[in-house]
């Protein structure tokens, strides 16, 4: 029961549920439904065996016939029936109110001319075509008016070769409130009123040489569901007229612009004419085309629950070869992880049905798109869990493609890879770096049963800095190819995953594994692994992020086993190379020392003055090497104590003065 309106397909028994609003004998003027030939009462319940249920306390008007119900209106007291098209009408209407329904697909080989107010419903999955040759496919002497049974899956197709609807005479109101309407007019247009035009609730497309939407009257486009949208190729309005978005209502375009209240002209035409328009609680997405380049992968999740890929806009190409969409599976059967979602069949991953909230998958398009996700964003408890598979078989065991899954930025609680810019490689984060809303993002499963939880960014997704250095490899073309991430807070490691076999490849062995993320004591060395795809000029170049813990880089080397290189990156941040594919992975160190900053006061408190370290101030002094060995540890009880530098060799040192709680620390370069 929608609006009053109640639907079953011919040979169906439709009863009216009226038990819960009148309670008690039966009202005078109604009988329960029953039918011979359709159906058995047994007390207050009918089964109809058409249809395969069951409905308690059905009762229908007395008098109407059981047989070949369609629609039944409610009218106050009384039920009107609706009257089933069949294609062959060439005029609908009587003068007065008249209703009808589309309840099986038909089609309509010229006009049809309504006279009175003529309300039409559309069956859900239902389809009305007319194809007009004459002037106009749908004429209106009256008001026209038309439904959606439930929602927008029922359409009207109108096509001619002047105006798709119009509207000539009497109210001239034309009103489209559910459902799914297409309407071109070779010459001059899609739908024209003498009247009012008022569309809400309704997937509405409107096309023509000359306009799409035109009215004598109003425009007032409005939506009830996030699915709605509304396409004309421009609009018209008379002199007395005006074009409204619907009060309380909001529409968003393509390029993220959003428009409410009175539309305007700018220049002399709509801002809106010719975009495609949704309610403003869309989420979309721009992808980049590969056009017939390289790359142009992207990983893209739903923030609007499960939807079926058709149902997102704009993410289904007209030609097959001009997209992809994969989902990842690391148990696949066949041994292939990824699964086309265009191949999928009864007995090649038969579940892959749909865009799973949570989950993410692999995209790409030929020409540049605009994703358009249409539904309601799933509510419930914050933060959400992702549940993620290990199959420890799998040859790619514990690695899941999970998306964010809300409408928003989002924190993992963990480690993760998402594509990079170029859609060729992957690119490493740390937990503290957000995923952008709809997108999707490779991360680790170690053992059964574990989880990724995602916090969106407006309920406290957020995370403090971490100290951490950050590797990264350019080709020549400037495109990061890869990175590795050293932190210095003991926090998750990541293993290394790579997107494509045998693609170039940064990485940190430690205890007999290859990690992207791994971590580090605050001073010390790291071997650093790296494999080209290919004979070529590379760029290695490393940037810090610190904190209030970690304050300050004190020394930042990278060593160049091969060639013997040793650069000093807090001077020349970037180092290019040559590498061959036969070179040997362990190619490369870095060698580094953070300083500790512990709520104390960082000033300069030493300085070299004829050879000896003046030191301002009173505690413990230590003295580190760049290396973090600790040379010596003196009591200082006086002010401007002094050290000879004799005693140590040209290089940077780190002193760190402990007074109580009062830690202070200062980088010094002895020559």
């Amino acid at each position: 029961l929608y609006d009053n309106v109640l639907y079953a397909g011919n040979g169906d028994e439709v009863s009216l549920t009226l038990s819960n609003s009148i309670g008690g004998d039966v009202p005078e003027g109604y009988q329960y439904a029953y039918s011979t030939n359709a159906g058995t009462l047994d007390g207050s319940t009918l089964t109809m065996p058409d249809a395969n249920v069951s409905v308690s306390t059905a009762l229908r008007s007395t008098g109407q016939p059981v047989d070949g119900i369609g629609y039944y209106i409610n009218n106050g007291n009384a039920f009107t029936e609706a009257i089933a098209l069949d294609g062959t009408e060439s005029s609908l209407g009587n003068g007065g109110e008249t209703w009808y329904f589309v309840g099986t697909d038909i089609s309509h080989s010229g006009y049809i001319l309504c006279y009175g107010n003529v309300n039409i419903i559309l069956a859900d999955g239902k389809t009305m075509t007319i194809t007009s040759s004459y002037d106009v496919g749908i004429y209106v002497n009256g008001s026209l008016t038309i439904y959606g049974q439930d929602y927008i899956t029922g359409t009207l197709n109108v096509n001619s070769n002047y105006t798709g609807i119009y509207s000539y005479s009497g109210s001239g109101n034309i009103t489209i409130s559910g459902g799914t309407v297409n309407a071109t007019g070779n010459n001059p247009g899609g739908i024209y009123s003498i009247g009012d035009i008022t569309i809400s609730d309704s997937r509405v497309t409107a096309t023509g040489g000359s306009y799409g939407i035109r009215s004598n009257g109003n425009i007032t486009i409005g939506c009830a569901y996030a699915s709605d949208f509304i396409y004309a190729s421009s609009y018209v309005v008379g002199s007395e007229g005006t074009l409204n978005i619907a009060d309380g209502k909001a529409f968003i375009d393509e390029a993220g612009q959003t428009y409410r209240g009175t539309i305007a002209k700018v220049n002399g035409a709509y801002p809106i004419d010719g975009k495609r328009l949704y309610p403003d609680c869309v989420a979309m997405k721009q992808v980049e085309g590969y056009d017939n380049g390289d790359g142009g992968w992207v990983f893209i999740a739903s923030p609007v629950g499960d939807i079926a890929p058709s149902e997102v806009h704009n993410l289904i190409a007209t030609t097959e070869e001009d997209y992809d969409l994969y989902r990842f599976n690391q148990s696949d059967a066949n041994g292939n992880e990824w699964q086309n979602w265009k191949a999928t069949t009864t007995e090649n991953h038969p579940d892959f049905t749909s865009l799973v909230n949570g989950q993410g998958y692999l995209y790409a398009t030929k020409e540049d798109r605009t994703l358009v996700f249409s539904g309601e964003y799933p509510s419930g408890t914050w933060p959400v869990e992702v549940p993620l598979d290990y199959d420890p078989d799998a040859d790619l065991a514990g690695w899941n493609l999970v998306g964010n899954p809300f409408e928003v930025g989002a924190i993992s609680s963990q480690p993760y890879y998402r594509m990079n810019a170029e859609g060729t490689a992957l690119k490493t984060e740390t937990e503290t770096t957000a995923v952008a809303a709809m997108e999707g993002v490779f991360v680790q499963a170690t053992a059964t049963n574990q989880k990724v939880t995602f916090t969106a960014q407006t309920r406290g997704g957020e995370k403090a800095a971490i100290a951490q250095a950050n590797i990264m490899v350019v080709g020549n073309n400037g495109a990061v190819i890869d990175n590795a991430i050293i932190r210095f807070d003991g926090g998750q490691t990541l293993e290394k995953f790579s997107f494509r076999e045998g693609s170039t490849k940064l990485y940190i062995p430690q205890d007999g594994k290859d990690y992207a993320i791994a971590c580090a004591e605050s001073t010390g060395e790291m071997p650093v692994n790296f494999k080209a795809e290919t004979d070529g000029t590379y760029t290695l170049t490393v940037s810090t992020t610190l904190n209030s813990q970690l304050s300050t880089v004190n020394y930042l080397h990278l060593i160049d086993n091969l060639t013997g290189a040793d650069v000093d990156l807090l001077t020349s941040p970037n180092y290019t190379f040559t590498a061959k594919t036969t070179d040997y992975a362990s190619r490369f160190r870095l060698v580094f020392s953070i300083c500790e900053d512990a709520n104390g006061d960082n000033e300069a408190f030493a300085f070299i003055s004829n050879g000896n370290i003046i030191v301002n101030g009173i505690g413990t002094l230590q003295v580190f090497d760049i290396l973090g060995h600790q040379l010596i540890t003196k009591q200082l009880s006086t002010l401007n104590s002094k050290l000879s530098t004799l005693n140590y060799k040209s290089g940077v040192y780190v002193l760190r003065l402990i007074n109580g709680e009062n830690v202070r620390t200062q980088k010094m370069v002895i020559e």
